[in-house]
C-alpha cells in the first residue's frame, strides 16, 4: 500500500513530461502498485503515458494480470491518445473481450 500511495503522489509532484518513474512502476510485481501507476498516468493525461499503457497491452509475455490489462485498456479509452494503427493491430490479436471492447471504443 505504501508503494501504491507513493506512485499516486508522484502524479502530482513530477513536472509534465517526466513520467518515466511512474511508467516503470507499471511492471511492479504487486498488481496494486501497477494499478496505482496506471491511474497516475491516466490522471496526467500525457502521450507518453498512453504509450506506456499501450505497451502493457502489446506485451506478449503474459506478465500482466487480466485486471491490469483491462485497466490499461480502459485508461487508453479515457485518454484517447494512442495511435489508431497500433490499436487496430492489437484488435487483430486480442482475446480478452473486455480489452477488445475498450479498444473498439477508441477507434469509434
Amino acid at each position: 500500500m505504501t508503494r501504491a500511495a507513493a506512485v499516486r503522489s508522484l502524479a502530482a509532484l513530477l513536472p509534465p513530461g517526466d513520467d518515466a518513474v511512474i511508467a516503470g512502476a507499471l511492471s511492479h510485481v504487486d498488481a496494486e502498485v501497477s494499478i496505482a501507476a496506471l491511474s497516475a498516468l491516466v490522471q496526467r493525461a500525457e502521450p507518453s503515458g498512453a504509450l506506456a499503457l499501450l505497451g502493457i497491452l502489446e506485451d506478449g509475455r503474459g506478465y500482466y494480470l487480466p485486471l491490469v490489462r483491462r485497466a490499461a485498456a480502459q485508461g487508453l479509452s479515457r485518454l484517447r491518445l494512442a495511435p489508431p494503427e497500433r490499436i487496430s493491430a492489437l484488435l487483430a490479436t486480442e482475446a480478452d473481450d473486455a480489452v477488445r471492447e475498450a479498444l473498439v471504443r477508441l477507434l469509434s
